[in-house]
């Protein structure tokens, strides 16, 4: 059995339903459709899922604010987090379960590709914050 909820568009209008998930319920389903995707080459589009998992409406508008992906992202970060093999190379093809170790290893060069550069700039502004104020900082930034 399906739960909905009305989400009210404004006014008088009719409301439309769609379907309501709790973390645990969400996470299930996306891992439901990822498990039918196994490698790069049998990716699930971004879209294809929100509307698999709410519906054909809550996919009419895609940006990064559509409140249903953003609902899906925050799944496959905690199914990530989890140990799943969730792949995505930000290039539009969409997601998929690693097939091959090559897949994953792409994956984790192309996903923390950012977190390096990132860490790098955090120890030089490190560095200056020390210089600004070394009574406080100094042991505070081991």
């Amino acid at each position: 059995p399906e739960r909905s909820s009305p989400i009210s568009p404004a006014g008088n209008q009719k409301a439309r339903h769609m379907p309501q998930h709790n973390d645990e319920q969400l996470d299930r389903e996306v891992l439901y459709w990822l498990k039918q995707h196994r490698g790069r080459q049998n990716s699930m589009g971004r879209w294809e899922l929100v509307e698999r998992i709410f519906g054909m409406e809550a996919a009419r508008v895609q940006s990064d604010d559509n409140p249903f992906d953003r609902q899906i992202r925050g799944s496959v970060a905690r199914l990530r987090k989890s140990g799943l093999l969730i792949c995505d190379m930000g290039d539009g093809h969409g997601r998929y379960l690693a097939a091959t170790l090559e897949e994953y290893q792409a994956f984790r060069q192309y996903y923390g590709a950012g977190a390096f550069e990132k860490l790098a700039t955090i120890r030089e502004m490190d560095k200056a914050a020390e210089e600004v104020w070394p009574d406080v900082l100094q042991m505070r930034l081991l």
